[in-house]
């Protein structure tokens, strides 16, 4: 159903609470192991607990920065004990990719600028 639907990382909440995390990663380590069926395996069995949680606020920066040194695809968005959200690598790339064309369009306007300033035409 994860993959059907393109989910690669679900929080999973018992009541208000987080208490794990299921992966893409997670279902297919199941399915590679012999003498597991993962038909019968549980969500609670399979998840990773302890995910890692940011708040809301928390700065793209550091979050991105240890996704990447930890090798993590996900931080958990917590807010006052409740999920409200999933930050990925998708999600931080995203952000790069917008990140390096506006700077990209900033440098050429910067370009465009010293030019004119120089007498020089586009």
């Amino acid at each position: 159903m994860m993959r059907r639907h393109g989910i690669r990382h679900l929080p999973v909440v018992a009541g208000d609470g987080l208490v794990g995390i299921l992966s893409l990663r997670d279902l297919h380590l199941l399915e590679t192991l012999r003498d597991v069926d993962p038909e019968k395996v549980t969500v609670d069995e399979a998840m990773t607990r302890s995910p890692y949680t940011v708040e809301p606020g928390a700065a793209v920066e550091t979050v991105a920065q240890t996704l990447a040194e930890n090798k993590w695809g996900s931080a958990v968005v917590v807010d006052g004990g409740k999920v409200v959200g999933m930050f990925t690598t998708t999600d931080a790339l995203k952000l790069l990719g917008r990140l390096l064309k506006n700077e990209r369009l900033r440098a050429a306007r910067v370009r465009r600028l010293r030019r004119k300033r120089a007498g020089l035409t586009d």
